[in-house]
């Protein structure tokens, strides 16, 4: 049994720290790729607020630009004003 137990001693002494150690980076790793995910998605959610305000802005203009060619609008209150309806006598 003593070749078990060399084994077993080399791999507490040799693999064992390595282990610990590339655990202890694995976590830092994991940590910084944590706080990439969260810078992320601060910046990604500023980006859709812009485009919402952009978007926001773009459809009401759009809809200003539609309300300003109403022509048929337009035509019916000019011809009103020019033509007035006028009253029946009963």
């Amino acid at each position: 049994m003593g070749v078990v137990e060399d084994v077993r001693k080399l791999l507490q002494d040799l693999v064992t720290p390595e282990m610990r150690a590339l655990a202890v980076k694995v976590d830092a790793v994991n940590h910084r790729l944590d706080g990439l995910h969260e810078e992320i998605n601060r910046r990604f959610e500023g980006v859709d607020k812009r485009f919402d305000t952009l978007r926001d802005e773009l459809n009401r203009r759009f809809d200003y630009i539609e309300r300003s060619f109403r022509v048929d609008e337009r035509i019916a209150a000019l011809e009103e004003k020019v033509n007035p309806p006028t009253k029946r006598k009963q």
